[in-house]
């Protein structure tokens, strides 16, 4: 009997939610808000690599350079020298009566050193004489001799140690 009920009820109970839900049937509703954006996707494959492309345009014109002097060089030239004596450098090259410095690049402590100034003559050549102190270091130096206008002349110089 308890077998019978439990079947009873069963069927009582599709019946009641059967009725139910075609009774609570109505007309659809509207259609609700769109929802939220969704992830992005995972990348895609490399596709294939593509032609070359067109080579570029040239590129802008450089900056001007300097004249050159009308064509003129210019030269120096330095003999070897003794710690503690003097030596002589030779220039040439340099505008008629201008105005020549020499400097020793990188010389004393690693600083460049001024070494001598002075005029060259009508043909802008000259001869200047250099003390070189005595706690100069031996080796080689750059020399390097700045006339106006931009000319430049470059030399190495030696400087060996003082007899003792």
């Amino acid at each position: 009997m308890l077998n019978n009920y439990k079947k009873f009820l069963s069927i009582t109970l599709v019946l009641v939610l059967s009725i139910s839900l075609i009774a609570c049937a109505g007309s659809p509703g509207s259609a609700g808000d769109a929802g939220l954006p969704g992830l992005p996707g995972l990348p895609g494959l490399q596709g294939v690599q593509g032609d070359a492309g067109l080579p570029g345009l040239p590129g802008l014109q450089g900056v001007a350079g300097s004249d050159g002097s009308a064509g003129s060089s210019t030269s120096m030239s330095a003999t070897t020298a003794v710690a503690g004596t003097d030596t002589h450098i030779m220039i040439a090259g340099f505008g008629a009566s201008s105005s020549v410095a020499i400097t020793a690049i990188a010389a004393k402590g690693g600083m460049d050193k001024f070494l001598v100034g002075g005029s060259v003559n009508e043909s802008g050549a000259a001869k200047m004489t250099v003390g070189i102190a005595a706690d100069w270091p031996a080796g080689v130096y750059t020399l390097v001799a700045d006339g106006e206008n931009g000319s430049q002349a470059v030399a190495a110089l030696e400087v060996t140690a003082a007899a003792e």
